[in-house]
């Protein structure tokens, strides 16, 4: 979540990615959560995610294996690679279901940032009957957001880390500074 100059966001029903000003600081990462929202909000309307999580967490008979399907799904098929110098991107989850396809067909696997990981991670958790949140968090002693991921709204309403792309197993969180949940709202 190291914040471009520019927010390029990627959608199935465009071939070109919208390209727009990013605000610097707090301001910037607002408006990314903000687009990762927009894409989560319309990947449950497509239907997709929600149809790869059945998949997923077939079988499991409880929500904490559920969570752990997911997981180790992600874990399975999704590999972390930076922005280009400059560029905030964002892909929509059916997109990255896209080349997640294709790379079970030979291809490579998909291939993320963590601000594109959270969106599909939350889409995923919406489908399989979670309430998701994206979770910010900056380095120890640190002020700015560095790292982006889903959460999912436990019974007591605390935000549980679901971090496929950094940590090895559900609820497990890295060292941080300043931490902040945002509401999906789906």
């Amino acid at each position: 979540m190291a914040l471009g100059d520019v927010l390029e966001i990627h959608h199935p029903d465009t071939e070109q990615a919208l390209r727009i000003p990013l605000a610097k600081g707090d301001r910037g990462v607002a408006d990314t959560i903000a687009s990762m929202r927009s894409l989560v909000q319309d990947a449950n309307e497509r239907g997709n995610t929600r149809a790869t999580a059945a998949r997923i967490v077939a079988g499991t008979d409880s929500r904490p294996a559920r969570l752990v399907a997911l997981f180790k799904w992600m874990q399975r098929n999704v590999d972390f690679c930076k922005d280009p110098k400059g560029v905030e991107r964002i892909k929509h989850p059916d997109l990255i279901l896209q080349e997640i396809a294709a790379s079970t067909t030979g291809g490579a696997r998909a291939c993320v940032d963590c601000d594109e990981s959270a969106p599909l991670a939350a889409a995923l958790l919406l489908g399989a009957g979670f309430t998701p949140v994206f979770i910010t968090i900056a380095e120890p002693g640190g002020f700015a957001f560095s790292h982006v991921y889903a959460g999912v709204v436990t019974g007591s309403g605390k935000a549980l880390a679901f971090d496929p792309q950094e940590m090895r197993r559900v609820g497990n969180e890295a060292r941080h500074g300043r931490r902040k949940v945002w509401l999906i709202n789906v």
